[in-house]
């Protein structure tokens, strides 16, 4: 009998959980600019044929997102990838890339990376934060939609 009103009382803090919980818009005033940080560290470990090959790789890339305006209920944005560092281990084998070195952007990673670095790429999202339409250059946006 004393976990009725303990049942009854769960099930009622669940159902106005649900009730207070609303879709939010966003709202961007024109000219804010934002910095995004990615920061990714992974480390693996395979082994073949009783040979152990581990790799570690730390990146971070930051992004400026700048709010250019709105059309109605759509917000027009440029993102821009504005840097990129990149350790890593494979094989035996330590690799870095840092996009602020010019040497770099000269290297093997730069010339792959130079077309998306401080490039920037339009897109619209609606008041939801839903991505709307993007530069069919950038290819991270036909991945979140």
């Amino acid at each position: 009998m004393k976990k009725t009103p303990l049942l009854f009382s769960a099930a009622f803090l669940f159902s106005i959980a649900g009730i207070g919980q609303s879709k939010s818009t966003l709202k961007l005033p024109s000219g804010k600019t934002f910095q995004v940080i990615n920061q990714l560290e992974t480390s693996s470990s395979t082994d073949v044929q009783g040979q152990t090959m581990e790799s570690k790789a730390n990146i971070a890339s930051t992004y400026k997102i700048e709010v250019k305006g709105n059309s109605g209920p759509n917000y027009n944005l440029t993102n821009t990838l504005s840097h990129i560092n990149m350790s890593m281990t494979m094989m035996g084998q330590d690799m870095t890339f840092d996009s602020d070195s010019s040497s770099d952007m000269n290297g093997e990673f730069g010339s792959a990376l130079k077309d998306y670095i401080n490039k920037p790429k339009a897109i619209q999202i609606d008041n939801t934060g839903k991505i709307i339409s993007a530069d069919s250059t950038d290819t991270s946006a036909s991945n979140c939609a």
